[in-house]
C-alpha cells in the first residue's frame, strides 16, 4: 500500500496490487491535478470501478462520494 499525494483534501489516493485507487470524500465533485498521477500510469489503463473519467493529458475530476479504481490495461498479443 502507498499512499499518493492527490493535493487535494477530500480525495485519499493510494495504490495496491498495481491499481490506483482514488476516493472523494466530498459530496461535490474535485479536481486532481494529472502531475498528481504522472508515474502511476501509462498511456493504457482501465477503469475497474467507479464513474468518473480519466482523459488522456487532463486534469481528473471525481465524482461525488466517487471511488475510482483504475488498472494498467495489459494487452495480450495475438
Amino acid at each position: 500500500l502507498n499512499i499518493i499525494q492527490t493535493w487535494n483534501e477530500h480525495v485519499l489516493g493510494f495504490t495496491r496490487a498495481g491499481a490506483v485507487i482514488l476516493a472523494n470524500f466530498s459530496e461535490v465533485q474535485q479536481h486532481i491535478s494529472r502531475v498528481a498521477l504522472d508515474g502511476l500510469l501509462g498511456n493504457d489503463y482501465e477503469r475497474i470501478h467507479g464513474i468518473s473519467e480519466l482523459k488522456n493529458k487532463k486534469d481528473l475530476v471525481l465524482e461525488p462520494l466517487d471511488l475510482l479504481v483504475i488498472k494498467h490495461q495489459v494487452r495480450s498479443e495475438t
